[in-house]
């Protein structure tokens, strides 16, 4: 477990020794410039294994189906249905009829959710296995073990053994020897060996676990190396592994000791039209993350002979296509430099010259949607200059949809950008005032120009000073006075290529204890100096990552307290204060203590995320069961394994989880790992990124009708448009006394757009306020209110004031609101 908290991530992609055959194998030209060289490299170790279909030879096993989600998630395995996650009610004698949970083992893991929540499944062939000859030596005696909460293992030899230490529950230390018994494209089976004190362990990890070159000797060790069809079963586990290098290696290496295998050279041609596949999705992978360059670099190091035709066009039309934006970038550029030296008002001229700049260094892929009405209209001679300039500044700071036609309020935009910019960075509430009077003496100054500004515009507080070792991290130390007075402070990651004019999404990743570091590692790797980026899935993704310190000096675990809510959400909003970040693409996840305050954040704020992942879970606390409800407006992914704890994880929250997984209004998975205990599950990750990539997997709009939350802490008191600055007393608990479920207030309220209404069938509270914003409110009209069958109505007027003052708090550039009702 040590290995894998050190952020030594070991699931990604290509190894060294696969990249080298990779490279010289024919499929990218070898002259390429040194830079691209690097970057091309980089990308290659990046690339994840992918599952795919054998196409070239049988396979055998048990018999797998895809399972296609709602949510777009394809899950691979044998299909099964159970009635519940609660292991305690399996063992009933009764006869359960209904059985609404799906689970899909693949071998490496089960992972079960609502059955109506898959769209459609097929027939896939089932994984390819090889058998080892360590099967003859596993012990058949002994204890079973369970209760897993430590375990470490030494690297695996050529005969696929190694030395495990494993630490139970119940305190005990085990050295067991392992043998690996199995290999499949999916998992690898390691079970314990024959011993003096014996002890039976089936455990199960991901084929990339393991280096690939040590794989393939474990599997020639394994093999007779005179039989052709050892060397095809290698090279077909390989195949449907998606590891198409080293099955070229393999497949050669036996074409040259069996000059009978010549017959079947051809499959060369098709793993490396494979490979070239692979690459074209990693190509998409990283221009979707904005790490352009690096795609660009892939698709220049193609070489397209022996490529499929298809392949081919796809490879020229991406080139010419990007050299076709280039060409568009500068004309926009060009034309519009132009343009403003033709303007007659001098100052004007110089207040538009530096813009015209700043857009001629980031119009880019990230900025391009900017400029779309300029482009348009650049070249009408039937518009006069003027107007095509204003539009093309007032693009550039509003973005499209929004025409400005004049000059005098393009400039106004200008001045009020760089007004708001400094309101949002100022400490002093008397330069923000001051500030805030000069941006209400703007041609700009309505919520309407203001809103759409503050989205576009930079991030209001710099960066500080990046580590030592990684000049995309950085520890950011910031005073959060009301904690106990202690100094708050967490880690950042930027993801590679980062771009401050394009908007990212971003995962607060809470720590199991004080090491946020490691945390970080966990889901943005470690940098490398040979690449100069950090080379996790995170980062492979387009991620920003945020690791809060989120407990007190000599604080053990978590405690369900407002502070450490505060601690991780302050630490949240100062990062988006100082990137881009997308605030509908906010995730928050963690392991163990940190997974607890991740599940409790995710459900006491679910106004908040697009998001949660829960990984090594404990008992949920009592603010969890009791907010079990916010789950329907949070996506949740939990990760456990099998044998962690004594009893077993579903057995300690399987009722908890039931909460969520029996309706399927509800987007939450469960993943078991089959014969884990307690862990990291750094195999995992790929998969969770591939959830949060769903383009469902956003942020919730502010719900309309039947809207129903719970608090028992008064810090969970905003609700979208809803903060309740004023609890009744007896409804709330203290975190660190006694919980009783009758101190929890039940919150029932729903919006009417039809009549521009808000209603409150139980808000027991003394005050609150409601904050609104063009997505649930009419301004024209007068917002009624009905609390508790008492009805009023009000004139509601936008504010500058209001809309600017709740940036800087909440630091949501994405949804500001513009006026509030107290």
């Amino acid at each position: 477990m040590g290995r894998r908290l050190s952020g030594e991530i070991r699931s990604f992609g290509f190894r060294m020794s696969s990249l080298r055959s990779l490279v010289g194998g024919g499929v990218f030209r070898r002259r390429l410039p040194f830079l691209d060289r690097v970057v091309l490299l980089l990308a290659c170790t990046l690339l994840a294994c992918t599952l795919l279909d054998c196409t070239l030879d049988q396979a055998f096993g048990q018999q797998q189906d895809a399972v296609v989600l709602k949510n777009g998630l394809i899950l691979k395995g044998s299909v099964n249905y159970i009635s519940s996650l609660d292991e305690s009610k399996h063992s009933k004698s009764v006869e359960i009829k209904s059985k609404p949970l799906l689970v899909i083992d693949d071998g490496l893991r089960q992972t079960h959710f609502h059955n109506q929540l898959a769209a459609n499944s097929r027939e896939i062939p089932p994984l390819f296995s090889i058998t080892l000859n360590n099967l003859k030596r596993k012990t058949a005696e002994g204890p079973v073990l369970t209760g897993i909460v430590g375990s470490d293992g030494t690297e695996f030899n050529e005969f696929g053994r190694r030395v495990c230490q494993v630490r139970t529950a119940s305190n005990k230390y085990f050295e067991l020897l392992q043998g690996i018994t199995e290999v499949t494209p999916n998992f690898i089976r390691v079970e314990t060996m024959k011993m003096e004190k014996p002890a039976q362990w089936d455990m199960r990890i991901s084929i990339d676990s393991i280096n690939r070159k040590r794989l393939k000797q474990i599997l020639l060790s394994n093999a007779n190396t005179r039989s052709e069809k050892d060397w095809l079963d290698i090279v077909s586990l390989f195949n449907q592994a998606g590891m198409y290098p080293e099955a070229i290696d393999v497949l050669e290496e036996a074409m040259k000791r069996l000059p009978e295998m010549e017959v079947h050279r051809n499959k060369l041609a098709i793993f490396t039209q494979a490979i070239a596949d692979q690459m074209l999705d990693e190509v998409e992978l990283r221009r979707n993350a904005g790490q352009y360059d690096l795609a660009n670099a892939l698709l220049r190091g193609f070489r397209p002979e022996g490529l499929a035709a298809e392949t081919q066009l796809k490879i020229q039309k991406r080139l010419q296509d990007d050299l076709a934006e280039s060409e568009r970038y500068k004309r926009i550029v060009t034309q519009l430099r132009e343009q403003v030296a033709k303007l007659e008002d001098l100052e004007i001229k110089s207040k538009f010259s530096p813009v015209v700049e700043e857009i001629a260094k980031n119009l880019s892929q990230n900025t391009i949607d900017r400029m779309v009405d300029y482009d348009r209209l650049k070249d009408d001679e039937g518009t006069p200059i003027d107007n095509r300039v204003a539009v093309g500044i007032g693009g550039w700071i509003l973005g499209p949809g929004l025409p400005v036609e004049s000059l005098s309020l393009a400039r106004a935009l200008i001045e009020t950008r760089e007004l708001v910019g400094k309101y949002l960075g100022s400490k002093s509430e008397v330069q923000r005032r001051d500030y805030l009077q000069q941006i209400k003496k703007m041609e700009s100054n309505a919520p309407r120009f203001v809103a759409p500004l503050v989205a576009k515009m930079l991030p209001a507080l710099p960066l500080p000073k990046p580590v030592d070792y990684d000049p995309t991290r950085y520890l950011v130390e910031l005073p959060i006075p009301q904690l106990d007075g202690e100094q708050g402070s967490y880690y950042l990651q930027l993801p590679p290529q980062y771009d401050p004019y394009r908007s990212y999404p971003c995962i607060l990743a809470i720590g199991a204890g004080d090491a946020n570091e490691a945390e970080l590692n966990w889901w943005s790797g470690r940098y490398s100096e040979d690449f100069q980026m950090a080379s996790g899935q995170a980062s492979r993704h387009g991620y920003i990552v945020v690791a809060p310190k989120w407990k007190n000096s000599g604080q053990s675990g978590y405690q369900s307290t407002e502070n450490e809510h505060a601690r991780a959400l302050a630490c949240l909003r100062d990062a988006m204060r100082r990137t881009s970040v997308d605030a509908n693409r906010v995730f928050v996840g963690g392991h163990y203590g940190g997974a607890m305050l991740a599940w409790d954040l995710s459900l006491s704020h679910p106004d908040l995320w697009a998001g949660s992942v829960c990984i090594g879970l404990s008992a949920p606390t009592d603010y969890i069961k009791h907010y079990h409800e916010s789950v329907r407006y949070v996506p949740m992914y939990f990760v456990s394994g099998q044998l962690d704890g004594v009893p077993g994880p579903l057995n300690r929250f399987g009722a908890a989880l039931d909460e969520y997984v029996q309706s399927s209004r509800n987007d939450v998975i469960y993943v078991q790992y089959n014969g884990r205990g307690r862990d990291y599950f750094v195999e995992e990750l790929s998969r969770i990124m591939d959830w949060m990539d769903l383009p469902g997997h956003r942020r919730v709009p502010p719900p309309e009708k039947d809207i129903f939350v719970r608090s028992a802490r008064p810090g969970d008191n905003y609700y979208w448009w809803l903060e309740v600055t004023e609890f009744n007393p007896d409804k709330m608990n203290h975190p660190l006394k006694d919980f009783s479920p009758k101190r929890v207030a039940d919150i029932k309220f729903d919006r009417n757009p039809i009549n521009n209404s808000f209603s409150f069938e139980s808000l027991p509270a003394k005050k609150f306020t409601l904050w609104l914003e063009p997505g649930n409110v009419d301004f024209s009209k007068k917002v009624k209110l009905r609390l508790l069958k008492k009805d009023q109505s009000t004139e509601v007027t936008p504010s500058v004031d209001v809309l600017l003052e709740d940036v800087r708090t909440r630091a949501d550039r994405q949804r500001p609101f513009w006026a509030k009702i107290d």
